[in-house]
């Protein structure tokens, strides 16, 4: 992250608001858990996401900016389970104001957070490239959320393989 940025191991306000990712970045969580995942640890993840998509409308941001329902990759000590391979949306977002950040989660209100415009750009701007290429190679590419198409895998894991045959099954985490 750029020089003045606070954001810092056990900050986790922005981890509680809806991730947006391409299905790619989504496949490759799935398979990354899957290898590293214990049996044991995929069904309580599997069960958290499910408690979590049947408890509101997740593709809705209002949901996790109202309900602070943390991200279930954050730990008990707010740190990021998957943090080397998260979504390029995750390693984009910063800030310039931790307090401005408290003050979002504890209202459940939107604020506008100060950052790095250029940096929030040119790491954003990764995700939208790899959709559009993805799309002009024929595949059904376009912006997921993170918890409802990883509670698709976990109830059709066939859908990797359905959208590497350029089958359009993420329709139901599109945004």
């Amino acid at each position: 992250l750029p020089k003045g940025t606070v954001c810092d191991t056990g900050c986790a306000y922005c981890c509680h608001l809806g991730v947006e990712l391409s299905i790619p970045e989504l496949l490759v969580i799935f398979c990354e858990l899957k290898a590293r995942g214990t049996p044991e640890g995929l069904s309580v993840l599997q069960k958290n996401i499910s408690d979590i998509t049947q408890s509101g409308n997740t593709l809705d941001k209002e949901f996790w900016r109202t309900t602070r329902t943390p991200c279930p990759f954050l730990d008990n000590r707010d740190r990021c389970l998957i943090y080397a391979f998260r979504p390029f949306s995750c390693r984009a977002y910063h800030s310039t104001d931790i307090a401005l950040c408290r003050q979002g989660f504890e209202n459940r209100c939107q604020v506008q957070i100060p950052c790095f415009p250029m940096y929030l750009s040119v790491t954003g701007m990764f995700a939208s490239v790899f959709i559009k290429v993805l799309a002009d190679r024929g595949f059904a590419s376009y912006p997921v959320m993170l918890v409802k198409g990883l509670d698709m895998l976990f109830k059709d894991r066939s859908l990797t393989d359905q959208w590497l045959l350029k089958k359009d099954v993420f329709q139901a985490a599109g945004v």
